[in-house]
């Protein structure tokens, strides 16, 4: 228990950070679960640290492309869980790495929405987390 009264709202929960994550309505009956680009993700953490080392320099000095195959593969391994409701022909795919990076460098605007919600804390905080479920009636 903190000292500091009135700031529970602002309790993350490693759990929704870099456990079973989040889950992120794309409509139409797709979504996907993430982990906070962040915070208690250390795999996220330490994979930024990799690349920064290998290429010694500023991700946003960096070609646009090779920026996005980079940080497709690293969110693909760190940050994408789970989805639910992609298919090709009618049949699901698997979420799986590999699938995962191709589908994030064929879709920036999605890969940019997924960008923006594992960055932004409040989708993580505890308090923010239990509201959503319980607005959508997954609680």
């Amino acid at each position: 228990m903190s000292k500091f009264d009135g700031f529970d709202d602002y309790r993350s929960s490693r759990d929704f950070e870099s456990g079973k994550g989040v889950t992120l309505d794309l409509g139409k009956g797709r979504s996907v679960t993430i982990h906070r680009a962040g915070g208690s993700n250390l795999k996220y953490i330490k994979a930024i640290s990799r690349l920064a080392r290998k290429y010694k320099t500023s991700m946003a000095s960096m070609d646009v492309d090779l920026d996005n195959k980079l940080m497709a593969e690293v969110y693909a391994a760190t940050i994408v869980v789970d989805w639910s409701g992609f298919t090709s022909g009618g049949e699901p795919i698997p979420c799986t790495v590999e699938n995962v990076k191709e589908f994030l460098v064929e879709f920036p605007v999605v890969f940019d929405a997924i960008k923006d919600a594992a960055s932004n804390v409040s989708n993580f905080l505890v308090e923010q987390v239990q509201e959503d479920s319980e607005n959508l009636g997954n609680l």
